[in-house]
């Protein structure tokens, strides 16, 4: 029986899917680090003893300036790539840490201790929508982004905002508008069968429908619960939706 013959769009395909799943996976570790190292922070810096917290405020201070460094080396490898071929993805990596570092450790040194505690849940979210965004249908991460933005929003009104009011409530606008520039790009996308200048954004058969009365839905929300007080079913609600999206798009995938 004569061998069949390759497919390349197969192949092509195959390959993209290994190179997505390898930067799941990678993604996925530097998160894990990330966390513990955060946790490891929370822990001596919020949870510790009086010289403990001191110990960890200097070695905070110190890491800003070791964030910063970090940043400027990766700026150099990033522009200096099409000669240090061979450190063309170092160049990245060092801008990634330079940010997290310098960032992490302002914030953490900054607002204490709810800045410790926003790290420690930004970073695990940050790592599952890459994942989701890696993994799943273009329309799921739209859709994911929206709904975390939404749930975040609400735990924020229903624990956070007697203690923070006025910074819970420009949140909960700044994610309003971030989820209302979802919707807006994408029904240009639809207008332009989901590419930009040339570039496929969302693929063919996209169900645009969904992907918008999901941001619209969440856009109310997040306003029901900063006017109307209703932020703890606003969490249950986004949580079951995005629950029952994960199957869905898991479903089609198979």
């Amino acid at each position: 029986m004569a061998a069949k013959k390759n497919d390349p769009k197969r192949e092509a395909r195959i390959a993209k899917n290994n190179r997505s799943l390898n930067s799941a996976l990678t993604l996925f570790t530097a998160g894990f680090i990330a966390e513990f190292y955060l946790l490891l922070i929370n822990q001596y810096f919020v949870k510790g003893t009086i010289d403990q917290v001191v110990a960890v405020s200097y070695f905070l201070d110190a890491m800003v300036w070791v964030g910063a460094a970090l940043v400027g080396a990766g700026v150099v490898f990033t522009v200096m790539r099409g000669k240090w071929t061979r450190f063309a993805a170092l160049g990245r990596w060092l801008l990634g840490l330079g940010v997290f570092f310098t960032l992490s450790s302002q914030l953490m040194r900054k607002i204490y201790p709810a800045g410790t505690t926003a790290m420690c849940i930004l970073v695990p979210v940050l790592m599952l929508l890459s994942v989701v965004f890696l993994l799943y249908q273009r329309e799921f991460a739209v859709q994911t982004s929206a709904l975390t933005l939404t749930i975040a929003s609400a735990v924020l009104l229903n624990h956070g905002s007697a203690s923070m009011p006025a910074l819970v409530t420009v949140f909960c606008w700044i994610a309003m508008a971030l989820v209302a520039a979802l919707l807006v790009l994408t029904v240009m996308l639809q207008k332009h069968e989901g590419s930009y200048k040339g570039t496929v954004i969302f693929p063919a058969k996209v169900n645009y429908t969904l992907t918008c009365a999901v941001l619209v839905l969440s856009i109310a929300a997040i306003a029901v619960s900063l006017f109307a007080g209703l932020a703890y079913y606003v969490i249950w609600g986004a949580a079951v939706l995005l629950f029952v999206l994960a199957v869905w798009y898991t479903v089609k995938m198979l």
